[in-house]
């Protein structure tokens, strides 16, 4: 669970406004109960979630704060001493009137490491709430703009694409 542990940037399409990326910022640590907890960050919503590693994937059960939303996600994990970046699926529930049910790609990546003062590492978590929540798609580089966006359903399909979204091992950016 160690390997895990530090400060991540996440990106993925945002679920009302799919010509936008939205980014978490968040805190993977090791609890004095042996689990991993995330907490998140965007545009000042606060997520706070476990991570729970099984074979070689990484599994987040969370909620929102403001608002009680649920949040899950599957990871393709890293059999490493440190982990740099993580990609898989995410499913919460938008916040429409119908609290719409949503999945899609996500792409996480390292931006520091915890200090060991648990103190200095919250402060750091916190001053993340000013940083930028959203880009525009064409903002960020080709190859993670693919990722983020495939094609998928029966015409994807008869194309040699998928057709449920998936995040297979073969295509997977973690290491």
């Amino acid at each position: 669970g160690s390997a895990y542990e530090g400060f991540f940037r996440s990106s993925r399409p945002l679920a009302v406004e799919p010509s936008l990326v939205v980014h978490d910022y968040g805190m993977i640590r090791m609890e004095a109960n042996g689990l991993l907890s995330l907490s998140m960050i965007t545009g000042g919503v606060r997520t706070d979630a476990w991570m729970l590693p099984v074979h070689n994937q990484l599994f987040c059960i969370g909620v929102e704060r403001a608002n009680g939303s649920p949040v899950f996600g599957i990871f393709n994990g890293v059999g490493s001493i440190k982990v740099s970046v993580m990609d898989g699926l995410t499913l919460t529930s938008v916040l429409d009137a119908g609290r719409t049910p949503t999945a899609s790609p996500i792409v996480t990546e390292r931006i520091g490491d915890l200090s060991g003062d648990r103190d200095a590492d919250d402060a750091t978590f916190a001053s993340m709430i000013s940083l930028q929540p959203t880009h525009r798609m064409d903002e960020i580089p080709a190859e993670l703009r693919a990722h983020l966006m495939r094609d998928i359903g029966p015409e994807a399909a008869k194309l040699g694409g998928d057709w449920l979204l998936r995040m297979p091992i073969s295509r997977s950016f973690s290491k």
